[in-house]
């Protein structure tokens, strides 16, 4: 099991467990997300990856386990770098990497947002995974955008805090109550589902992570949605993994074509990663005609920079040139203050 491969060392400094390396009964639940998360990343990368950065890293719990996991237990030449915009968090888990006698060539912590870091951070590596555990509200968005801005080789990301989607869909459903003598069956029973607040938050949950998964997809990443663990550890337990893929124009132009009919059907004008990408305008164009080509065609320019880099006829799953910067003032979202991944 993962206990059994991480130093107690580590887990002590982390409070994890206690002096006689007991596990704390407070940390039970975070410790077995760890352990859980740290299994699906061994299985997920291959022999030849160089680089993990952590999005949103908090205290550094899954940073050391990952090094321990890939850097110790497998003896790869990889580097773990978590970003984490709170400076104590920071100082802390590098100090006690430090005190562990692991170098900043092994294991690093930046204080920063992801946003602005990861570019950087990533575009020396050439087969690079990018995690993010939790990471509240638009900082999964911000997360998995610099995973696919960068090409990188796998993205493994468990959202938290679905916020940005339920005004949207709480404003397209009193527009719906309005004009129920036009509606069609679908947009009924649309309405009737959001007589229940509990059904609606959870409806936007699922909604943002499917057109999170299109966006992958339309970036030309193999993209599924799964459950990580039980619901007796944690409710927030889906688990996004993208992985350099292999998409052919035709199916690009299928996923638009797709996310768009969602983006209309639930009134959806805006989204992150949607911005990031470039992709924006199938949403904020929903009301337009469906065979308006300028709405299903919106990143080309983005697609192009990626087959400019030697990738050809549709197939965009070799190392591609990185897409630019998104304005600055499209902020990184901290984490929640109790949330310390």
């Amino acid at each position: 099991t993962l206990d059994e491969e991480m130093a107690r060392a580590f887990m002590q400094g982390l409070g994890l467990v206690d002096d006689n390396g007991r596990v704390r009964p407070a940390k039970q639940r975070k410790l077995s997300q760890i352990r859980q998360f740290c299994e699906i990343l061994q299985n997920s990368v291959s022999d030849d990856v160089d680089l993990v950065l952590d999005a949103g890293s908090g205290a550094g719990y899954l940073s050391f386990a990952a090094h321990q996991i890939l850097g110790v237990q497998r003896k790869k030449k990889v580097k773990i770098i978590g970003i984490e915009r709170r400076a104590q968090l920071v100082q802390n888990a590098n100090n006690l990497a430090r005190s562990l006698g692991i170098d900043s060539a092994q294991l690093e912590f930046i204080c920063g947002d992801i946003l602005h870091l990861a570019s950087s951070i990533l575009e020396s590596s050439n087969n690079a995974v990018v995690i993010a555990l939790h990471a509240c509200d638009t900082a999964t968005d911000e997360a998995l955008h610099a995973g696919l801005s960068a090409n990188a080789m796998t993205i493994l990301v468990s959202p938290c805090c679905h916020k940005e989607l339920r005004p949207q869909i709480d404003r397209h459903l009193s527009s719906l109550r309005k004009n129920q003598t036009h509606l069609d069956d679908g947009q009924l029973a649309f309405l009737e589902l959001g007589r229940n607040g509990l059904l609606v938050e959870r409806h936007a949950e699922t909604v943002t992570d499917l057109v999170r998964m299109l966006l992958c997809q339309i970036v030309g990443y193999d993209t599924q949605i799964t459950e990580w663990i039980g619901t007796d550890h944690t409710h927030k337990n889906a688990l996004i993994i993208a992985k350099r893929g292999n998409t052919k124009r035709a199916t690009i132009a299928e996923k638009r074509r797709r996310l768009t009919s969602i983006a209309r059907h639930y009134g959806i004008t805006h989204q992150k990663l949607a911005i990031l990408l470039g992709e924006d305008k199938l949403l904020s164009t929903i009301l337009r005609d469906d065979n308006d080509e300028d709405a299903i065609s919106v990143s080309s320019a983005n697609l192009l920079l990626r087959r400019r880099s030697g990738v050809n006829n549709g197939d965009i799953s070799g190392k591609a040139r990185r897409l630019p910067l998104p304005p600055s003032s499209l902020s990184f979202t901290p984490l929640d203050d109790d949330i310390e991944w």
